[in-house]
């Protein structure tokens, strides 16, 4: 989930550029900005208090599916000034960024709780190298391939991210018999 959350953030601002700059003008980009981070503030909070009540599992699956969904939406739709969607879509990406930012900080803090200093030094350095990496990119691939690549990406860390929940049970469960 770190790989994909890396990449995710900073190729938004690519995304905003794409679809709103050439549909409604340069001066709505601000204004979507704003709706972007309002909204990613707001459920950055009420994840986090909801995953204390029914845990991390549930939320990142919902942020998994929510973040499937808008990258085939991207793929599929045709771009046109529906100030509606050009709202929308990035509000439901700062949803999304929420939900990862959050959940994975939740998931460090639960499997290193031992050593979350280098955990969470870890979990940056990943995010600035996507950061790097895609900067690094940005300008090469059309933004088609640059939803393929974060689906794909999606993918891969969901698959592993299942893995790690799988392999946690199972040395929980492992440490409970011990321990009886």
């Amino acid at each position: 989930p770190e790989v994909y959350t890396l990449h995710h953030s900073r190729d938004f601002s690519f995304k905003l550029q794409y679809y709103v700059s050439d549909c409604l003008g340069v001066k709505y980009v601000g204004y979507i900005m704003a709706a972007f981070s309002i909204v990613d503030s707001l459920v950055a909070y009420i994840s986090g208090q909801l995953g204390k009540k029914i845990g991390h599992v549930p939320i990142i699956c919902f942020g998994a599916v929510l973040s499937g969904f808008l990258f085939l939406y991207l793929l599929m739709w045709k771009r046109e000034a529906d100030e509606l969607v050009l709202f929308m879509v990035p509000c439901l990406f700062g949803v999304a960024d929420a939900i990862w930012i959050t959940q994975m900080n939740t998931v460090y803090g639960i499997l290193f709780f031992t050593d979350q200093e280098a955990a969470f030094s870890n979990f940056r350095l990943w995010i600035s190298a996507g950061f790097t990496i895609t900067f690094a990119y940005s300008n090469a691939v059309t933004m088609p391939t640059k939803l393929t690549v974060l689906g794909a990406l999606l993918i891969g860390g969901v698959f592993l991210y299942v893995v790690v929940e799988i392999l946690s049970k199972k040395k929980s469960k492992t440490e409970m018999k011990t321990i009886q």
